[in-house]
């Protein structure tokens, strides 16, 4: 590339995304302290910053892991773009030398894929470089450290038996979820795994990708996205059957261990889905066919993924919502400047979305879970709706507008994630009822600098796209939107944002810095098998290990 791409979160402004999952593997394949240099994430944001296509990004992150070392344990990635999805499973060579060995294979169109911290190649076609790749040792290593016998051939060899054995755990733990998500979807196609995913029958795998039954819509994966194992086999709210754990409430959420002893037994939690100790979760459909700032829209939510709305914000967007940033960021120079400080996931600040929803969350717990619950689901959906409606009208206006002034197109575009985002950040602190008193409107205090100039254009289109929020609440979301400060009459204070570079530079949106943990749960939407009947991915990344 003549110069580095603009990335925010998982996805560049080329409509590339990366997401991951961790399955950890073998433990003498371990790069941490090996000397090696690429960690999972500085391997997504640097090759992000590079790939032009899927392939051309499982091109980069072999080169750079071969180059550099790979720094971390096992992992399942998701590499799309808007005509391919990829499931690369990679493991660091750790002791035995620098670089790694991986395997990648293209979802067939029309069928999903899902990893949940649990290797799942098995056996790969050695000679179908359209739809397999791999690394040119992946099967001599195995044999070099003994992961593999040194007389077995290219045929039999099973990724996932040599780097990542399954076992009860990650059976129950992992391929379970990865059941819940594909039954629904397949319509019952992976009824017969029943018993590999209890645990009881390892040798009864699951397909690596299974057909889609019918098209998902983006609210779709949403809900896949909420899974609690809601009326299977593994329901833990304790309708189906016992579980004490699901109290008064039927609460499907456990407190941590998920195994415990008792006299000479053993018992476990089940693992769902849907889950408190989430970081952050996100849904990015990548659209070929639109102009490339548009190609892909990150549906960000910080928190559990069952009780969190999701907000839009754009692969070549140059600013973020200041209440879903961090001023660190996950990369060198990739901070938010102008996000709420302090806030960590031990430091709370009502001025950070990963609180707010974590507070909204909490209300769901426990006894409360049964009357709580369904009213939450029932809110953030009807917020979800109106933001994707919203989202669609914007993006024609940024077409007509692309044609005659693309930086102009790119500033509604930022704006429009900004003004959604603050929005719906003040909608989960306030309830979003009604307007704001006289003593709750602009304060005049600025975080960093004013915002860039506002073209009379850009603000009309805006005006309306946000005619659902109050005049006075509007009038701060025009400066990066509204907050509530915490403590004090809790005015309602403005800010604007500084622009930020548009090349190079790595935007963070994240729930919370040091909640910066690997995806549990990705789900993986084939190519041509999403909604509308058009070439589309749509990846999703479930909540922290």
């Amino acid at each position: 590339m003549p110069h580095t791409l603009n990335v925010v979160g998982n996805v560049n402004e080329l409509g590339i995304s990366i997401v991951e999952t961790t399955f950890g593997g073998r433990g003498d394949l371990d790069g941490q302290g090996t000397g090696a240099i690429m960690s999972y994430g500085d391997l997504i944001w640097t090759t992000l910053s590079r790939a032009t296509s899927a392939r051309d990004a499982i091109r980069i992150m072999d080169e750079l892991t071969q180059s550099y070392g790979y720094e971390s344990s096992g992992e399942s990635f998701g590499v799309g773009d808007s005509d391919e999805v990829w499931l690369m499973e990679m493991v660091s060579k750790g002791k035995y030398g620098k670089g790694s060995v991986w395997v990648a294979s293209r979802i067939p169109d029309g069928y999903v894929g899902s990893t949940a911290n649990q290797a799942r190649t098995e056996k790969f076609d050695h000679n179908d470089p359209e739809n397999v790749l791999f690394a040119a040792d992946v099967v001599t290593f195995a044999k070099q450290i003994g992961a593999y016998p040194p007389g077995g051939s290219d045929e039999d060899f099973s990724f996932r038996e040599a780097y990542d054995p399954i076992t009860f755990g990650g059976a129950r733990f992992g391929e379970q979820r990865v059941w819940t998500m594909f039954n629904p979807i397949c319509g019952g196609c992976v009824d017969r795994h029943l018993d590999f995913a209890q645990g009881y029958n390892l040798s009864n795998s699951m397909p690596l990708f299974v057909p889609a039954a019918q098209k998902l819509s983006l609210m779709d994966v949403v809900h896949v996205m909420r899974d609690h194992a809601e009326g299977t086999w593994f329901d833990p709210s304790g309708l189906r059957r016992p579980d004490v754990g699901g109290e008064s409430g039927h609460s499907p959420y456990r407190q941590r261990p998920l195994t415990w002893a008792f006299g000479n037994d053993t018992y476990l939690n089940e693992r769902t889905v849907g889950i408190q100790q989430s970081g952050w979760a996100f849904i990015a459909q990548l659209r070929g066919w639109l102009p490339p700032p548009l190609k892909a829209v990150t549906w960000f939510a910080p928190d559990d993924a069952a009780t969190s709305p999701r907000v839009p914000v754009y692969g070549g967007a140059t600013r973020i919502p200041a209440a879903f940033g961090h001023r660190v960021g996950q990369t060198p120079g990739g901070g938010v400047p102008y996000a709420p400080a302090p806030v960590d996931g031990f430091t709370m600040n009502l001025d950070s979305a990963f609180w707010v929803w974590n507070l909204v969350g909490n209300v769901a717990f426990s006894e409360r879970y049964s009357t709580a619950y369904p009213d939450i689901v029932a809110q953030v959906d009807a917020h979800q709706a109106r933001m994707i409606d919203a989202a669609a009208a914007m993006e024609k206006d940024f077409a007509a507008l692309w044609a005659v002034d693309p930086a102009a197109a790119v500033e509604l575009m930022t704006r429009f994630g900004e003004t959604n985002g603050m929005d719906m950040f003040q909608r989960c602190v306030v309830g979003g009822a009604g307007t704001p008193n006289a003593s709750h409107t602009h304060a005049s205090r600025t975080l960093i600098s004013p915002g860039p100039p506002q073209t009379t254009q850009v603000d009309a289109i805006l005006d309306v796209h946000f005619r659902h929020v109050p005049r006075r609440r509007r009038a701060c979301s025009r400066h990066n939107g509204a907050r509530l400060r915490p403590g004090g009459d809790r005015k309602l204070h403005c800010k604007a944002a500084a622009r930020g570079p548009r090349n190079g530079v790595h935007r963070g949106l994240e729930g919370a810095n040091s909640k910066r943990v690997p995806g549990e749960c990705s789900a993986l939407q084939g190519a041509r098998g999403c909604a509308g009947g058009r070439a589309r991915a749509a990846q999703i990344e479930g909540d922290g290990k």
